[in-house]
């Protein structure tokens, strides 16, 4: 069961932190992305994880998953700059 919430919180985790992207992208849609951020998360945070693998630097952990995630972070506070005001 903790496994379970664990990981529905880190998926709640990697579609906020993509939201801003969702919305920069989809921002035609009816919903302005918020549907597809969840699944936008998810993906650039597996593929982060996994470029950054591939790499050998750093093992496979949740410091990977961690540092992908920063990066996310970074292209959605860069996408967001200016727009604050239409994502609230």
């Amino acid at each position: 069961m903790v496994d379970t919430l664990t990981w529905l919180l880190a998926l709640e985790l990697f579609s906020l932190a993509s939201f801003p992207l969702a919305y920069r992208v989809f921002s035609r849609l009816p919903e302005r992305g918020w549907a597809l951020s969840k699944p936008l998360g998810l993906l650039l945070v597996g593929l982060g994880t996994w470029g950054i693998g591939l790499t050998h630097l750093i093992v496979n952990s949740r410091l990977t998953v961690a540092l992908a995630l920063a990066v996310v972070l970074l292209l959605s506070w860069r996408a967001a700059r200016g727009r604050t005001g239409e994502i609230r």
